[in-house]
């Protein structure tokens, strides 16, 4: 399902301006839609029904949410004393967390089966006036035609390795939290490669494929076999310590550890799929293809 129409139209209110060292301050407004998706929202400020501010160090933050006390439609998270139309970089992190906190916190306070949808907006609003969003959305199917041979001789082929393609089609869905997907990744490269506790040589052929490619993109100093490895730890585990490092694991929570982990997936697929591509139970059977946008 496709958001194939996203029209916005911000309400702009210029009435009364606040200054900082001569700089005119905003507020930036983000929105995360709840499922399911309507037609139409809008925001003047009068339809929040639970507001909680959330003190930071550079920024203040406030989590709102908007609609009825029987049917939350919107999270609106606000960020005051904006001095451009940007949310701060330094904001990011917690804007994360707000979103997630609020999002675990509905699934265990209101509803357990709740969604965001994919579709955020956002507007800055100058300092002193009223939010101000009129959105309408619109969401079609994708009509895609069904070729039964297609999938018939898909599921037979690859019926004997359904539990690689089912680690596959995890690690591909981004419906599911990142750091799941890159461990049903790191899965896959167990199951080929990883005997008794230790990786045999054919993984070291594998890799070196793509240690070009890893060292151009400068993704760490570690050798990329080190950097898989480092990931899967920092994703499988609460805490991950690491010589003198001692940090927590990559969750929804950790945007800085997420956005690392989304620059590196790309090649992890690469690396997944050549590896199904060239495994013995496989060759002959089916391939998977590489779709790359």
């Amino acid at each position: 399902m496709n958001v194939v129409t996203r029209l916005r139209e911000y309400a702009g209110r210029y009435a009364k301006c606040f200054f900082w060292g001569g700089i005119e301050l905003k507020v930036c407004y983000i929105y995360y839609f709840i499922e399911p998706i309507k037609e139409q929202y809008h925001d003047d400020g009068s339809t929040a029904f639970l507001e909680i501010d959330i003190p930071g160090t550079e920024y203040h933050y406030k989590a709102s949410l908007l609609g009825t006390e029987d049917v939350p439609n919107m999270l609106r998270i606000s960020i005051s004393y904006v001095n451009e139309d940007k949310i701060p970089e330094i904001s990011l992190n917690a804007i994360q967390s707000i979103k997630e906190h609020m999002f675990s916190t509905l699934r265990i306070s209101y509803d357990p089966s709740l969604q965001f949808s994919k579709i955020s907006l956002w507007n800055f609003i100058d300092k002193g006036n009223p939010p101000g969003l009129s959105v309408k959305l619109q969401e079609k199917y994708n009509s895609v035609p069904v070729n039964r041979e297609i999938i018939k001789n898909n599921f037979t082929s690859t019926w004997e390795n359904r539990y690689l393609i089912k680690l596959l089609t995890d690690g591909l869905n981004e419906d599911l939290p990142l750091y799941y997907r890159y461990l049903s990744f790191y899965r896959i490269l167990e199951d080929s490669y990883k005997n008794n506790g230790k990786w045999d040589s054919e993984y070291d052929i594998l890799l070196n494929k793509f240690n070009d490619q890893y060292i151009s993109k400068e993704y760490s100093k570690l050798s990329i076999s080190g950097y898989i490895e480092t990931l899967r730890n920092r994703c499988a585990h609460g805490r991950f310590i690491f010589k003198k490092t001692d940090e927590r694991g990559i969750t929804q929570l950790d945007n800085k550890g997420l956005l690392e982990l989304q620059e590196f997936m790309p090649l992890m697929i690469e690396i997944v799929v050549t590896s199904i591509n060239s495994n013995k139970d496989t060759v002959g059977k089916f391939i998977v293809g590489l779709n790359r946008k």
